[in-house]
């Protein structure tokens, strides 16, 4: 063993001696369990059924708005470009190879 390590096991054994009468209030394991059931309370109090339900309307609405004006968009793109499609099958139709 080396000097170091002689020195960290003997600050590890002072430190274990200095904290050995430390421990938690008598009261402690009252408290958090206290606490614990104060919170589960507010929790059960705001996951009623008609608050979850109103969270998915609200989102619903605006997931709908979203794909009605994603749905106008693709349709508007679609008519802009059919004109442009069907000249450029025209003329690929129409194509006749001449040979000299």
């Amino acid at each position: 063993m080396t000097d170091d390590s002689r020195d960290l096991d003997a600050r590890f054994e002072h430190l274990t001696a200095a904290t050995e009468s430390v421990g938690p209030r008598p009261d402690f394991l009252d408290r958090v369990m206290q606490a614990v059931q104060s919170e589960t309370e507010i929790a059960v109090a705001s996951s009623g059924s008609e608050d979850w339900l109103k969270g998915v309307l609200a989102a619903s609405r605006f997931a709908l708005g979203a794909a009605a004006l994603m749905a106008v968009v693709a349709v508007a793109f679609a008519l802009q470009s059919q004109p442009t499609y069907d000249e450029e099958m025209l003329l690929t139709y129409d194509t006749v190879q001449v040979g000299w």
